[in-house]
């Protein structure tokens, strides 16, 4: 049995001789592999040294000049903002007579330029006139017949003193005084109203400005307040801009207006209070000073 063990530890020596080979070799191989890398590394970058020696230097950039400012400090910067709006004129009217009448003549024409009062048109007058002339017979009628009546009085009133006629005969007379006056005065009220009947049948320019529209031909019969005429004042043109609820006033001082790419002196006139319910917005209102034949609605 002793023999045998000895047999089997002699066996067993050559596997572990073997694997202490094996492992040798292997770190020797790692260690060459390990070697040959780092040779090559510093053979690599001793070669990009010796290139980067024999390349040329490149030249050096030329100087740019620039241009310096100092830096000032604001506390704020203003910004420009652009809004939308309309030309319109300053006034702007529909001409009508106040009476019912036939239309006599009218004597303008659509773009024509009128001055303040002057006759536009006119109603016929004829039955006014007529009655006016029966008017003033009748008042002098009523005047002669005062005359007589003033004469009685007086002469009553000193009979009247002498004791020749009663009391009723001179009341008598004192009413009929009493009454052609109350006739003539009458008389008087409706010839004023005829007379202002006839001033209204002319129809004049309450300002100065340009016929819009023409809306009769001549000899119609018109009826009290029918449109004849449109007439809107071409005088310091007026712009109506919507301005964000944030704009005030102040903001508005310095506003320049742009019409057709050139700039028109203006005044702000006012800022409405009230918000349009489709823009959200509160209307600015400009005076355009020298602005000369405005395209109104532009």
């Amino acid at each position: 049995m002793a023999g045998k063990e000895k047999t089997a530890k002699t066996a067993d020596k050559p596997g572990y001789f073997m694997k202490s080979v094996n492992m040798v070799g292997r770190v020797g191989l790692t260690i060459l592999f390990v070697a040959v890398a780092l040779f090559a590394v510093q053979f690599g970058a001793a070669e990009l040294d010796r290139r980067a020696e024999a390349s040329p230097e490149p030249e050096a950039a030329a100087i740019i000049p620039v241009s310096t400012s100092p830096v000032e400090f604001n506390q704020g910067y203003e910004v420009q903002r652009t809004f939308i709006g309309q030309v319109e004129p300053q006034k702007t009217t529909s001409l009508s007579f106040e009476l019912a009448g036939k239309l006599a003549n009218i004597s303008v024409e659509e773009g024509h330029y009128v001055k303040k009062g002057q006759v536009l048109a006119k109603q016929d007058v004829s039955l006014l006139l007529a009655e006016q002339d029966q008017l003033n017979a009748s008042k002098a009628a009523n005047e002669a017949q005062l005359v007589f009546a003033n004469q009685t009085v007086e002469r009553n009133s000193q009979l009247s003193k002498r004791g020749f006629t009663s009391q009723a005969g001179l009341d008598e007379a004192m009413a009929r005084q009493s009454e052609l006056l109350a006739r003539i005065a009458e008389i008087d009220a409706r010839l004023s109203s005829v007379s202002i009947q006839i001033s209204k049948a002319t129809l004049v320019a309450p300002f100065d400005g340009q016929i819009t529209e023409r809306l009769v031909d001549g000899n119609e019969t018109l009826s009290a307040g029918q449109r004849v005429l449109g007439l809107l004042d071409t005088r310091k043109p007026q712009a109506r801009v919507g301005v964000p609820l944030d704009v005030t006033e102040a903001d508005l001082k310095d506003a320049i207006i742009k019409i057709n790419g050139v700039e028109r002196a203006t005044e702000l006139l006012s800022l409405r209070p009230d918000i349009d319910q489709i823009t959200r917005t509160r209307t600015a209102i400009f005076e355009i000073a020298t602005f000369e034949a405005p395209a109104f609605g532009q």
